[in-house]
């Protein structure tokens, strides 16, 4: 019996007898486009914060089965105020250095992933106002609230989203919009590379073109609405970590629209496309986007890079040849080494030493350990560091296996952050000084 087969069994046991109850669990209706102002980006995230400041508050009040909720007056040692910061869309300009010698400025739209926020995007931001993009980054329907917000959801409700901003950031910098996509996000902005003329070139990081999906299909069948096992306590309060099947369904049904674009026999990507994947991503499957990538289907002016462990090799654009870059060492960071065994799906977007996902963060993804108390405590252990914790991938049950974390007494950490990111902005230095500034 494979791993999924079990998850299903226990998580249909679990269903019938789980305790798990909760305004967050409660259907409401997902923000829609059509609820807040479209008259304007700023009235869009006026309205948007708004929606985070009831949501939040109401889940405050409930006082049900909400992580940190003795915490008065906030969630989990954060002020709702700070919250609603974490998960709003935001809006920035570049640096007064930043001129134009054909007088046109450029936009750069960020898209974060599913169960994700903004929060996941900030530090490629901050990137890419120091490359004198605008920037922008949405909040998509059903996010940023509760789980149960992403009950009843469908993709076209993040297109729509997607549409809008694009729109929007483009009236501001003439039609020069760019889009850096995470994941979910990513499939959104190669779908709207397709699809808008305004859109220039996009930076995918983990693109969803193809997703684990069938399993979430027979859950449904089953009369089931959550992913087994996967209705959990939300501890963090940036990420969801409790898993509907509807958006698993509407990511995979996302994924299979944009792969169509990419395998028709219609004109390639004329704009540049840059792709970064971890080799051995647990939540997408990183080779679709590499034998795309291999099979020319990303256009001319693409380039990738893959985190893989042991490997490093310089790649060739031009004959369809993909940088490697080794996801295996041992990194230093304030006096402390960090045993980095793989990449993991979330590992590519912030920095090392991100306050929330970084290698000494606040937040300890240790989900994979479910079934094991023990070892989950040790993963959750904040005094526990190099050599008894390794960073790497997850699986469905249990953590991925390395060499490096086989003793009894190791675990390893989901890696929630890019030690290498300062590699990443330099590949992506290249890439826009190649393909944008020229």
């Amino acid at each position: 019996m494979n791993q999924f087969c079990v998850a299903l069994l226990l998580g249909i046991i679990a269903t019938g007898c789980s305790s798990t109850r909760g305004a967050r669990f409660e259907l409401v209706e997902a923000y829609q486009l059509n609820d807040v102002d479209q008259s304007s980006y700023a009235g869009y995230q006026k309205d948007v914060k708004a929606r985070l400041r009831e949501n939040w508050q109401a889940l405050l009040d409930s006082d049900l089965d909400l992580p940190g909720a003795s915490i008065v007056p906030g969630v989990n040692g954060y002020t709702i105020k700070q919250i609603v910061e974490l998960h709003a869309p935001t809006d920035s300009e570049p640096g007064a250095q930043c001129q134009f010698a054909d007088g046109k400025s450029r936009g750069m739209l960020l898209i974060h992933g599913l169960y994700d926020s903004p929060y996941t995007m900030r530090d490629l931001e901050a990137y890419f106002r120091s490359q004198c993009f605008f920037t922008r980054s949405i909040l998509l329907p059903g996010h940023g609230t509760r789980p149960a917000s992403l009950l009843k959801i469908q993709y076209q409700d993040w297109v729509d989203a997607v549409n809008f901003a694009i729109g929007e950031l483009g009236k501001e910098v003439g039609g020069h919009v760019y889009i850096a996509g995470f994941s979910t996000g990513g499939a959104l902005a190669l779908n709207s590379a397709f699809e808008s003329r305004e859109v220039k070139g996009v930076f995918l990081f983990a693109p969803a073109l193809k997703v684990n999906a069938a399993a979430a299909y027979q859950a449904k069948k089953l009369g089931l609405d959550w992913v087994p096992l996967h209705k959990l306590a939300d501890r963090d309060v940036i990420k969801y970590e409790s898993i509907t099947l509807d958006s698993v369904i509407a990511v995979d049904g996302l994924a299979k629209m944009v792969q169509s674009k990419l395998k028709s026999d219609g004109p390639d990507l004329a704009i540049p496309v840059f792709l970064v994947v971890a080799e051995n991503d647990y939540t997408i499957k990183s080779e679709t986007a590499i034998k795309l990538f291999r099979d020319g289907r990303f256009g001319e002016k693409a380039e990738m890079f893959i985190y893989s462990p042991d490997s490093e090799s310089q790649g060739d654009p031009g004959k369809h040849l993909p940088t490697y870059i080794n996801s295996r060492f041992v990194h230093q960071q304030d006096g402390k080494q960090f045993m980095i065994a793989d990449y993991s799906h979330m590992a590519l977007t912030l920095k090392p030493d991100d306050a929330h996902y970084g290698l000494q963060g606040a937040y300890k993804y240790c989900l994979q350990y479910f079934l094991d108390s023990a070892k989950l405590r040790m993963c959750e252990d904040v005094a526990l560091g190099y050599p008894d914790v390794c960073f790497g991938e997850r699986k469905m049950i249990g953590s991925a296996s390395y060499a490096q974390c086989n003793a009894p007494d190791r675990v390893v950490r989901r890696l929630t952050s890019n030690p290498r990111f300062e590699r990443l902005t330099e590949t992506m230095d290249g890439f826009i000084r190649r393909h944008i500034d020229h």
